[in-house]
């Protein structure tokens, strides 16, 4: 978490440099990098709604985008999308035994994926590109079970499934000359995401 801040602070010193000469023509980005958060994120979700025993507790982290995109023609961006994603939650229960004890279980989950994304833009104009987007790639996730109770065992569960992909409507519009927020909406890690992009000459 550290490191992603110290990201994010050297991102946001650099935004200030790449927003100068903002009396230039508005063009196309040929290069942009986005960064966003997203939500609602569905296992974070569906933790926060199992809240039925005593001491339960979940947390949830992301989900975090990491784009690059190359515009190929006027109507066409290629590039990769990252995206990252973990929840956790614990709860503890009696052991119901002579001996009184008191155990703790956990699920940790954690997720992430890479995927080659396209997009197709369908609307532009100085400031503002509307388009529509498919990625397709690898996607890893891990659940981990475990508990401190002497008659249950841990368990991993494996990735079954590394097939990634993703479908969204998107808007992106330009601040200044270097600088802009996007946001998309379809099917990802989340159902919605917003961020901010740079655009790279």
């Amino acid at each position: 978490m550290k490191n992603l801040l110290l990201i994010v602070l050297i991102l946001s010193n650099n935004m200030v440099t790449l927003a100068q000469d903002t009396d230039e023509e508005y063009t196309i980005p040929r290069h942009n990098i986005s960064i966003g958060y997203g939500w609602p994120y569905w296992v974070g979700t569906i933790f926060d709604a199992y809240d039925v025993r005593d001491n339960y507790e979940s947390s949830s982290l992301g989900p975090l985008y990491l784009k690059y995109e190359n515009m190929v023609s006027e109507e066409v961006g290629f590039g990769i999308n990252l995206a990252y994603a973990s929840s956790e939650l614990s709860y503890t229960e009696d052991s119901y035994d002579l001996t009184n004890s008191l155990y703790q279980y956990k699920i940790d989950r954690y997720t992430y994926s890479i995927l080659a994304r396209l997009n197709y833009y369908f609307l532009q104009d100085e400031r503002f590109d509307g388009y529509f987007g498919l990625g397709l790639g690898y996607r890893y996730a891990k659940w981990t079970y475990t508990n401190n109770d002497p008659y249950d065992d841990r368990i991993d569960f494996p990735n079954l499934f590394p097939f990634g992909f993703e479908t969204t409507f998107g808007g992106r519009y330009l601040i200044t000359k270097n600088i802009g927020i996007y946001a998309e909406l379809g099917l990802a890690k989340s159902i919605m995401q917003a961020g901010v992009t740079i655009k790279l000459k």
